[in-house]
C-alpha cells in the first residue's frame, strides 16, 4: 500500500478517543483546600474522578475543579494528574505531570481505533481487515507564572511542526532553541528539553 493510501485510510478510518486508566487503584486526591483522601481512585472520563475509601465502597464522582491534584500508584511510581487550562481550549484538561520545574511538562494520552484495509489485488475498493488501536500521546508544556499550557504536539500524523512551536515556546533560552532547530533535539526527547531548559535556562 502506498503511503499516499496509507494517509487517505487513516483519515477517512473511524477514529475516537477514550481516558485509558487503570481501575480500583490505590491512590489519594487532594483537594484545593488541602484536604487529602486516601483509597481508591479511577479517572472518569475527561473533568471526574470516581473514589473509593475502600474497594467495596459505593464510588463517589468527584469533580476535578475541586481538587488539587490526583496520585494513582503504578506498581512502584505514582503518577499524578492535574486540571489544566490549555490555550485555545474552553475547558481544562486532565493531565499527567511528568516533568516538574520551572517548566512542567504534561501528558494526554489517549487511545485510538482505526479500520485497517488491504489491497484488493484486482483494482477493486479495499478490504477492510480488522480494527486496529494505538496510542495517542499529546504533549503540552506549562511555565510558571503563566495560567495556560501550551500544546506543542503529539505523535500523530497530523499535528503542529514540533520544532517550530517548542522554539517558539523556548525562544527565551538561545542554547536550546540552537539545539531543536540543529535536531540535536527533536521530539522524542521532550523530557530531555524540558529539563535541560529547567536545569541551564533559569
Amino acid at each position: 500500500m502506498t503511503k499516499q493510501i496509507s494517509i487517505l485510510l487513516f483519515t477517512l478510518s473511524f477514529l475516537f478517543s477514550s481516558f485509558c486508566f487503570s481501575q480500583k487503584s490505590e491512590g489519594r486526591i487532594i483537594y484545593t483546600d488541602g484536604k487529602v483522601r486516601e483509597g481508591y481512585v479511577k479517572l472518569n472520563g475527561a473533568h471526574f474522578v470516581k473514589f473509593k475509601s475502600v474497594k467495596k465502597a459505593k464510588a463517589e464522582k468527584v469533580d476535578f475543579s475541586e481538587l488539587a491534584s490526583v496520585e494513582i500508584k503504578n506498581d512502584d511510581e505514582v503518577s499524578i494528574y492535574k486540571y489544566i487550562s490549555v490555550v485555545g481550549k474552553d475547558e481544562p484538561l486532565v493531565l499527567e505531570e511528568v516533568v516538574k520545574g520551572a517548566v512542567t511538562l504534561y501528558n494526554l494520552n489517549t487511545q485510538g481505533f482505526s479500520s485497517v484495509f488491504a489491497p484488493s489485488g484486482m483494482g477493486g475498493a479495499p478490504l477492510n481487515i480488522g480494527p486496529m488501536t494505538y496510542d495517542i500521546k499529546n504533549l503540552y508544556v506549562l511555565r510558571t507564572g503563566e495560567e495556560k499550557a501550551t500544546h506543542l504536539g503529539s505523535n500523530q500524523l497530523f499535528t503542529k511542526n514540533f520544532k517550530t512551536a517548542a522554539s517558539v515556546f523556548f525562544k527565551d533560552c538561545t542554547s536550546l532553541v540552537t539545539k531543536i532547530q540543529n535536531k540535536d533535539f527533536k521530539k522524542k526527547h521532550i523530557k530531555e528539553i524540558v529539563q535541560y531548559y529547567n536545569s541551564e535556562c533559569k
